[in-house]
């Protein structure tokens, strides 16, 4: 695990177990290597407004497919697209593949705003990368409630319905 993700995990006081593994960057790839990992598997949308410089990080569970026209009316914003790697680069230090809520540790001037499924949110255990796809950090909801509360960054529970047409069985 990286040195700043470890340090701020500790500085916060999160109980967490690190789970490494060899390096996945989709989310067919974790379902294969990461099957035995306890709790709801979450995998992490970095977006941008297509007209304006506001930036979002969804936290969803892995097994959902994004509905955007649906998320966007839930979360009360306007069109959507995927922001690009460098701006996550610039802002998060990340590149695709290992996005996580740990990302936001590097955004000091707190830009991005946090959005987090409700049913990530209702789940006692979550697992994502800590900013390395090598790893898969496993917590309770309360260590990921002090993850949320610690990164100062504002965030928000939202209820996303899944696009019902393309949810994968396994």
């Amino acid at each position: 695990m990286k040195p700043d993700v470890e340090k701020f995990l500790k500085s916060a006081d999160v109980n967490y177990v690190i789970h490494k593994h060899i390096p996945v960057a989709t989310v067919a790839a974790s379902r294969r290597v990461c099957a035995a990992i306890p709790g709801l598997h979450c995998k992490n949308l970095f977006l941008k407004e297509k007209r304006g410089d506001n930036l979002y990080l969804l936290t969803m569970p892995a097994h959902k497919r994004l509905d955007f026209k649906a998320f966007q009316a839930a979360a009360g914003l306007r069109a959507l697209t995927f922001a690009k790697p460098d701006v996550m680069w610039d802002l998060m230090k990340i590149k695709p593949g290992s996005v996580s809520p740990l990302g936001l540790i590097n955004d000091t001037q707190n830009r991005i705003k946090l959005f987090v499924d409700k049913e990530v949110w209702d789940a006692e255990i979550v697992g994502f990368h800590p900013n390395d796809n090598a790893a898969t950090l496993e917590m309770t909801h309360e260590n990921f409630e002090k993850v949320l509360n610690a990164l100062g960054n504002e965030w928000e529970v939202v209820e996303i319905e899944a696009e019902k047409c393309c949810i994968s069985s396994g």
